[in-house]
């Protein structure tokens, strides 16, 4: 971890116009990033371990980044009312909306939530996106309701 941090502060330093940025907010990015690639290739508890290391003065600037990751986590790890609770309260990149949708659909049944489950899938079921990916979360969401 120490070896990729330095080569990490390295380039950030050579290459960014914003060398402003301080040596903890590197160190909470860099650890931001590991928790990415930890869930990227399913090891949970690493990509946890690393969020710790993220205090919350970074994370105003990176919030919806870590309630994205948390959410991941906890439905990777079955535990639909924390994901439930992460994905209520996301409101990050409109890119990525369709799929928070669709994970907190998923969420509210894999609960128990039925009723709150089949509404906001239904809901995303009835939406357009532009990008074919978003597209492709509402054809999804529409196979899980039997459509």
């Amino acid at each position: 971890m120490e070896r990729g941090l330095v080569f990490a502060i390295l380039f950030y330093l050579s290459f960014s116009s914003a060398a402003s940025e301080t040596l903890p907010d590197l160190k909470q990015r860099e650890a931001l990033r590991q928790a990415e690639q930890a869930l990227a290739v399913g090891r949970l508890d690493d990509a946890l371990d690393s969020l710790s290391v993220v205090d919350d003065s970074f994370v105003s600037d990176y919030r919806w980044a870590v309630r994205r990751i948390r959410a991941d986590i906890a439905l990777q790890k079955g535990d639909y009312r924390q994901a439930i609770k992460q994905l209520n309260a996301w409101q990050g990149q409109r890119q990525l909306r369709p799929l928070m949708r669709y994970n907190l659909g998923l969420s509210y049944l894999r609960s128990g939530q039925t009723e709150k489950g089949l509404a906001r899938l239904n809901s995303l079921g009835e939406s357009r996106y532009g990008e074919v990916w978003g597209q492709a979360i509402v054809d999804r969401a529409n196979l899980t309701l039997g459509r």
